[in-house]
């Protein structure tokens, strides 16, 4: 566990992450599925990637690596049933994260916790209406539109109409 690794307490971290101490407790011992606003709020906490929660990674110095589709990671919210796939092998070396978001009509993906500061986020809406909320303003989007912004405040999506929204992410860390 990267907590333990850093020698942090559960509770000094679950306070520094926004999580309760139970949830990130259960979280540790796989006893239940968080959300995945709670694994952003955790993967800020620790300054990694989401994805790296839930991929392997491997150095880039062995050569190019290639996910294939069958072994895409998916994290589906237990709460929402929107899912968040990482579109490529993740590496600590980049700065980057290419993301798809697939939300069911009339669900969001809950509040994401405010990234580091310098994070930018690219979306492009590839499929329905969206509403993005950042920092506290409300932004309407559909097929075709793109917004860009920076993501050290707090965001969210939420799927508008009567179709699955389909969301492409960008995250550029600093």
């Amino acid at each position: 566990m990267e907590r333990e690794r850093r020698g942090e307490s559960l509770r000094a971290f679950a306070t520094r992450a926004g999580v309760s101490s139970s949830m990130l407790s259960d979280v540790e011992r796989g006893t239940k599925s968080p959300t995945i606003a709670i694994l952003s709020a955790i993967a800020e906490g620790l300054a990694v990637p989401l994805s790296s929660l839930v991929s392997d990674e491997q150095p880039l110095d062995a050569g190019p690596r290639i996910l294939r589709a069958a072994d895409m990671p998916l994290v589906i919210d237990p709460e929402s049933a929107v899912q968040r796939s990482h579109l490529g092998p993740v590496s600590s070396e980049s700065h980057v994260e290419f993301l798809r978001f697939l939300l069911p009509p009339g669900k969001s993906t809950g509040g994401f916790t405010a990234h580091a500061e310098g994070t930018v986020e690219r979306i492009y809406i590839a499929r329905g209406a969206v509403e993005i909320l950042v920092g506290g303003k409300s932004f309407s989007l559909e097929q075709g539109d793109a917004i860009i912004y920076r993501a050290s405040v707090t965001h969210a999506l939420f799927a508008r109409g009567e179709q699955h929204a389909e969301v492409y992410i960008v995250v550029e860390r600093p």
